[in-house]
């Protein structure tokens, strides 16, 4: 889909009926919206949608966050920049060491635990909380990858 530097080009299909007893005829439709009407959510969103394959947007959830510039998500659902050229979360560092400190920990944690314990589907500020909770359960191995 080709979008313009001030406009998002949504493309729609619509059924329209012509007239009484007639078959309905599908009309393909386009909008142009302008950038500016997004908010850094539904920027985000659809750049996670950008990526038609299931492994597509896995791979954009490491490099989606909100501290992205509005301006590196539009050029990302435009086309301009590669996903691999975002300047990465800094949380997941932290989100990787709850992780890490869950896994060594298991044996005594599991029945304390009030989640799933998959710390990549939960949202920014619960790793950095748990992290914080259960910052003495981090071995100085764990806080090195925090440097």
């Amino acid at each position: 889909m080709r979008h313009t530097a001030d406009h998002y080009i949504h493309r729609y299909v619509v059924m329209c009926s012509p007239g009484k007893g007639q078959r309905k005829k599908r009309e393909e439709k386009e909008k142009r919206i302008p950038w500016e009407d997004f908010n850094k959510t539904e920027l985000l969103r659809l750049a996670a949608e950008s990526s038609g394959t299931k492994t597509g947007r896995h791979r954009l959830w490491r490099a989606l966050h909100r501290g992205l510039p509005r301006e590196a998500i539009i050029r990302l659902i435009r086309g301009g920049i590669s996903p691999g050229d975002l300047p990465g979360n800094p949380v997941h560092r932290i989100r990787d060491v709850v992780t890490s400190v869950l896994f060594d920990n298991w044996r005594h944690i599991r029945t304390q635990l009030k989640c799933n314990a998959i710390c990549g589907q939960c949202p920014d500020a619960k790793p950095l909380e748990c992290y914080l909770d259960n910052e003495h359960l981090v071995s100085f191995r764990d806080r090195g990858k925090l440097d």
